[in-house]
């Protein structure tokens, strides 16, 4: 008896933990802090984006566990997790249409900017990923949300959000998941590319 209620309390303990510990995940924390540079090989990037693993909507960025990015010579994609556990890469022909960033430049909350997409445009829809990337025309950091269309989970459309200026823009219609047997030639306004020959 005693033994089980031991194992009980134990067993709790152990799912707050990880419940908490789920909680307490912040995706612009982890972006701005994490060491990234062994996974792109360059100290900049293009493109930094997140998703679920499972490739499920969401209302909240904090719960995505499935991250890539883009280095910042445009020649690869990773994709890894949050141990930073490299999970896939490939070559890329080249990558256009952003500018070099530092991920530690990210300062401003992701799921903040989610929420203001949400009220700008109303939106109740879900949220496919998030991709991080800077304007070559700006120089500034967009992140940009890819939104469930309809019941489709195939097909999304973007909303670019600004923090520096609190600007909003409708992009593309695009893909709404980030891999690696998507086509890199899909419209996005992060950029676009092709794979390596």
């Amino acid at each position: 008896m005693k033994f089980g209620l031991v194992f009980a309390a134990a067993a709790a303990l152990a799912l707050t933990g990880s419940a908490a510990d789920a909680q307490g995940f912040s995706l612009t924390q982890f972006f701005a802090t994490s060491n990234l540079e062994p996974l792109s090989g360059t100290p900049t990037m293009l493109n930094l984006g997140a998703q679920m693993d499972h490739r499920t909507f969401q209302q909240d960025v904090n719960n995505f566990d499935d991250f890539m990015l883009i280095d910042g010579t445009g020649k690869k994609r990773v994709m890894f997790n949050r141990h930073l556990m490299k999970q896939g890469s490939m070559a890329l022909g080249s990558w256009v249409g952003v500018a070099q960033f530092d991920n530690h430049s990210i300062t401003a909350d992701l799921q903040a900017g989610w929420q203001a997409v949400k009220a700008k445009y109303s939106l109740t829809t879900g949220l496919a990923h998030v991709i991080v990337y800077k304007t070559l025309n700006t120089s500034q950091l967009v992140y940009d949300y890819a939104v469930q269309l309809g019941n489709s989970d195939m097909n999304c459309q973007e909303y670019l959000y600004t923090p520096a200026t609190g600007a909003f823009q409708p992009g593309f219609r695009t893909g709404c998941w980030i891999g690696m047997s998507t086509a890199n030639s899909r419209k996005t306004s992060a950029g676009s590319g092709t794979r390596a020959q």
